[in-house]
């Protein structure tokens, strides 16, 4: 036995239709100690860390029978989750190309050595104590409570609820993997030019997250990207105007017929429609015989 010295559903539901895919079945487990207790952080949720190893029958039960229950992988959803194990020998496998673990889906194996080295020398937990081993924490990664030994599902879940309780209200895996991604493609959106599209993302999950307390600092974080573009969009506004006084009207059509595309369905829109019938009007009185 190894010794270790360690000092909302609605929501995402009106969500999952724009997202880009489905969520990937199974648990989702962290590739580094440190970025669980990043995304912990993020999400305002309690860590899970389990502690196995190799040729550990009790270890091997937890595998077989706890983390593939269908109710432990919603619960987990609720937290973050990390697999701590340093021991490789049960080897690898290719995905999409890549050599992932064998025992453990979506990560490598050197992943889960990664976050029991991390986890293991942070000073985050109490005691001393062998393999299987589970352990729950604040957002800090800071020991809430352990387990050695075996647990079954309703047991982890029991555990890992009091955990919640501890923290508080937190955002769940799907909606913070549904407003990071629309984040992430927004960005990259505006970096390649499709205006429209960065706006309909940030727009979607504003309207899905809205009511959502746990992602008022992601829905915050779309609102001033959207505020953003659209501030661009009354400086073209503006631009456009300027080319009417100039007499450059088809310059000015050019312009607000892309603020008009780019911004289809938001206030700023109806703006460059006010702004191209002035432009018509003047282009009408200046070429009365168009």
């Amino acid at each position: 036995m190894r010794r270790l010295t360690l000092t909302f559903a609605a929501a995402v539901l009106a969500a999952l239709p724009a997202m880009a895919k489905p969520p990937e079945p199974g648990i989702r487990w962290q590739h580094s100690w440190e970025d669980a207790v990043k995304e912990a952080k993020e999400r305002n949720v309690p860590i899970h860390v389990t502690f196995h190893k190799d040729n550990c029958p009790k270890c091997t039960g937890m595998d077989a029978s706890v983390y593939n229950q269908k109710d432990f992988i919603a619960a987990s959803k609720r937290w973050v989750n990390v697999y701590c194990n340093r021991d490789t020998g049960h080897g690898t496998e290719k995905v999409d190309g890549k050599d992932m673990c064998k025992l453990v889906p979506g990560i490598a194996c050197a992943d889960h050595v990664a976050c029991d080295s991390g986890a293991s020398a942070g000073g985050y937990f109490k005691g001393t104590f062998g393999t299987p081993a589970t352990v729950w924490c604040d957002v800090t990664g800071k020991q809430i409570g352990q387990n050695q030994g075996g647990m079954s599902a309703k047991q982890l879940i029991e555990k890992m609820a009091e955990a919640e309780k501890a923290v508080g209200v937190g955002l769940g895996e799907d909606e913070y993997l549904f407003l990071t991604g629309k984040l992430s493609a927004g960005e990259k959106s505006v970096t390649d030019g499709k205006i429209h599209d960065a706006v309909d993302g940030y727009t979607a999950a504003i309207k899905a997250m809205a009511k959502n307390p746990a992602a008022k600092p992601w829905v915050e974080k779309a609102q001033a990207a959207l505020d953003k573009l659209v501030e661009g969009a009354k400086s073209r506004i503006e631009d456009a105007v300027k080319a009417k006084d100039a007499g450059d009207f088809a310059k000015a059509k050019e312009i607000l017929k892309s603020v008009q595309t780019d911004f289809k369905g938001q206030p700023v829109a109806k703006d460059a429609d006010k702004a191209m019938a002035d432009v018509l009007a003047a282009d009408k009185a200046a070429n009365p015989r168009k």
